[in-house]
């Protein structure tokens, strides 16, 4: 399955308008027992990206996996 396409079916910040993926860019971070959410202007609002994303590298992939 292509990138894209795990994206649309698993990625939470993946939405769908006008029939195009864009991301939320909703990235989280964990250090110290403490959990960091933040809006990464750099995704957030703009296409799909799957295959340069953090979140989707250290949180999608290994979910599907």
């Amino acid at each position: 399955m292509k990138e894209k396409e795990i994206a649309r079916k698993r990625c939470a910040n993946y939405v769908t308008i006008n029939r195009k993926g864009y991301c939320f860019g909703v990235m989280m971070s964990h250090k110290g027992g403490a959990l960091t959410q933040w809006i990464d202007s750099d995704y957030a609002n703009k296409p799909c990206v799957a295959s340069s994303c953090n979140y989707f590298d250290t949180i999608v992939v290994p979910g599907v996996k």
